[in-house]
């Protein structure tokens, strides 16, 4: 599943509201990460599912904010961009997806073997031993 444009977009301006959040203020950081992170061409190479305008605007006006933020005037643009809770629920849902997508791991689907017993691995006192160890028993025992 491809990740919905708003979520790309909060997560993106999360990234660098981070800064602006208490215990961890620091204002510097907040507009230095606003001009790290570009929308370069190689960004838009690597991922070309994302609509770079949406997080542009998103940058622009971050910029903005940067470009006048101070200590009294974090508060402000936090209450303004009041979207960390909003940002969690939805990575959250997304994350959701993807692992629904992906469907079961592969631990998940060898407990579910052993457990209907389609496959029996090889135990020594209920401990699992591999393949190649079983072997190596069965020739240090020949000798």
């Amino acid at each position: 599943p491809t990740p919905q444009m708003t979520l790309m977009a909060q997560m993106y301006a999360e990234t660098m509201l981070t800064h602006l959040r208490l215990p961890y203020r620091d204002v510097d950081n907040f507009a230095e990460s606003v001009d790290f992170y570009d929308l370069d061409s190689t960004f838009q190479e690597s991922s070309p599912w994302l609509n770079v305008e949406s997080l542009d605007n998103v940058r622009v006006d971050l910029k903005k904010q940067a470009a006048r933020v101070t200590e009294d005037r974090c508060d402000g643009i936090l209450r303004r961009w009041n979207t960390a809770k909003d940002t969690l629920v939805e990575l959250a849902k997304y994350c959701g997806e993807v692992l629904e997508a992906m469907g079961p791991s592969f631990l998940e689907r060898v407990a579910a073997d052993v457990t209907a017993g389609r496959y029996k691995p090889p135990m020594t006192d209920g401990v699992l031993i591999p393949d190649d160890a079983v072997d190596a028993m069965a020739e240090i025992s020949k000798t």
